[in-house]
């Protein structure tokens, strides 16, 4: 937040300050968007993991107990 203040207050007197709201503020809901989509291709990782982890150990268990 920092260095968007500091960068972007000068090119506010440029351009003007409402387009330069309007710019971040799509910039912001885009990256809330991409940060959803990341967020659901997480869990869909980690829910993968999940499972599979659960029943290579399992396998894992039933091959120790055969030998």
């Amino acid at each position: 937040m920092a260095a968007g203040s500091i960068f972007l207050a000068p090119l506010a007197d440029k351009i003007g300050r409402r387009f330069l709201i309007l710019v971040c503020l799509i910039i912001a809901g885009l990256s809330i968007c991409m940060w959803a989509v990341l967020w659901f291709i997480t869990g869909v990782g980690v829910g993968g993991i999940l499972v599979s982890s659960t029943y290579w150990q399992v396998n894992i268990q039933m091959r120790v107990g055969e030998a």
